[in-house]
């Protein structure tokens, strides 16, 4: 599973070879994950990719990775309880502001499992909010470790070049004298038929 988790992250280090954009890609992708609007986050995943000329893999990965059917619920609870302690720190009332088509589906909602009621506000806030924060923090960090691994992952290659460099040469010695040897009787037997022929 380790095995696995790293070459899943090399693979996504090497969808976009410039560190900045790697790390600007995915806190894009980790704020379109947290985001409320539902339906439309692969339509922004486009969006963002066009805007900022980022890579619309990476960004449709991250998003997906983070925001999928096992986490959308905690994801989406989170984003709801922000959004709802934020409301009722500044004393904003954001149950008296629902759009009617959420009052009607509370009435429903509290109809069959009575609960008290969804706030529209506080889901689009919260979640907003949240996708905002961790995209903020998350830019540094990506950006630090992407260098990182680029530069330990540079070291590597210059590594094993340096290793090519060094076997060819070996071989190249070692072959050396055969190549002569081969070449000295491949012009004795050359010049033996050319003799031959011109008796």
């Amino acid at each position: 599973m380790i095995a696995w988790l790293k070459r899943q992250c090399t693979n996504l280090v090497q969808l976009e070879q410039n560190n900045d954009k790697l790390a600007l890609g995915c806190s894009i992708a980790i704020y379109i994950a947290f985001c409320p609007f539902i339906g439309f986050h692969t339509i922004m995943t486009f969006l963002f990719s066009w805007l900022c000329g980022l890579n619309v893999a990476l960004l449709l990965t991250v998003s997906m990775l983070i925001n999928n059917p096992w986490s959308m619920i905690p994801i989406y609870s989170m984003g709801y309880w922000c959004g709802d302690q934020l409301c009722m720190l500044i004393g904003f009332n954001h149950h008296a502001y629902n759009p009617q088509w959420i009052i009607m589906a509370n009435k429903w909602i509290h109809h069959y499992i009575a609960w008290e009621g969804f706030s529209f506000w506080a889901f689009m806030i919260g979640g907003n909010i949240v996708g905002l924060l961790l995209a903020l923090i998350s830019y540094p960090i990506i950006a630090w470790l992407t260098r990182t691994f680029n530069s330990s992952h540079r070291e590597k290659v210059i590594q094993t070049v340096l290793n090519s460099k060094q076997a060819m040469h070996s071989l190249k010695a070692k072959a050396a004298p055969m190549i002569r040897r081969v070449t000295e009787k491949s012009r004795v037997q050359r010049t033996a038929y050319e003799n031959s022929g011109s008796k």
